[in-house]
Parts: C-alpha cells; structure tokens; sequence
C-alpha cells in the first residue's frame, strides 16, 4: 500500500514513517485494537473460497481471531526495524471503531482456513519486501 494515499492502512504509514526515521501519531489513546492479517494468508484464504465458488456462497471473515492494539502494533514496528518509535499522541478521529476483532471459525470450519502468520512474522515479510 502507498503509505501517502489517503486510503492507505496503518500497517503502511506506520512502516514508511519508523522506516524512514519518523515518529508516529496515534489518534486516541493507542488502546483501540484490530485483527491484522498478513495478506499471504488473505491469499490462501481466497484461493481456498474460489475452490468451492458457488451461487450460494458464504461470508467469511478473513482474520486471525487475535487482537491488536495500535500502540502494540506501532511497538511491533519498531522492534522489527530496530528503532525507537517515537509515538506522538493525537485527540481520537470521530466515529472511530474502538475494537475491531473478526471470527475465524466459519472459514476454519468450511474452508480449512487458518491464518498462519503472527503479527511480528508478517511484519518482517513485509518489512522486507521492497
């Protein structure tokens, strides 16, 4: 993802600005949470749902099942790149999601589906990609 798109992640703008010796700003306390997925494992997750496409074909979250918060994410960052991570602290977005965390167990159960790859694991990947 382009970090300087507006639609960008904060897995991205996190990574450009640790990597390029910016600090980052969370919008809130840094207690909300997501479930982050490595997007390898959304690729076998959508491989495996285009064997079984059907006009019947369920909704499945695409997820861990594990939660994240933005402050432990951006510590995540840091820690792989072996910076300090200067975290800046900004009054939280209006309407923001405070817990965002998706269920599994449809996709483990008719798909055979598991995200396999932690957090850290998934951050290195992507980290190293370039």
């Amino acid at each position: 993802q382009d970090p300087r798109s507006p639609y960008s992640g904060v897995i991205s703008i996190f990574c450009d600005r640790m990597k390029s010796g910016r600090g980052v700003t969370i919008f809130g306390d840094g207690g909300q949470s997501r479930d982050f997925v490595f997007v390898g494992d959304v690729v076998r997750a959508l491989l495996a749902a285009m064997a079984r496409a059907g006009s019947d074909a369920p909704v499945f979250n695409v997820c861990t099942g594990r939660s994240t918060t933005i402050q432990d994410l951006a510590g995540a960052i840091a820690e792989v790149l072996g910076v300090r991570g200067e975290i800046a602290f900004a009054p939280p977005r209006a309407g923001e999601i405070r817990m965002s965390l998706g269920d599994p167990s449809l996709g483990c159960r008719d798909l055979g589906f598991t995200a396999a790859t932690g957090l850290r694991d998934g951050l290195t990947k992507t980290l190293s990609m370039p």
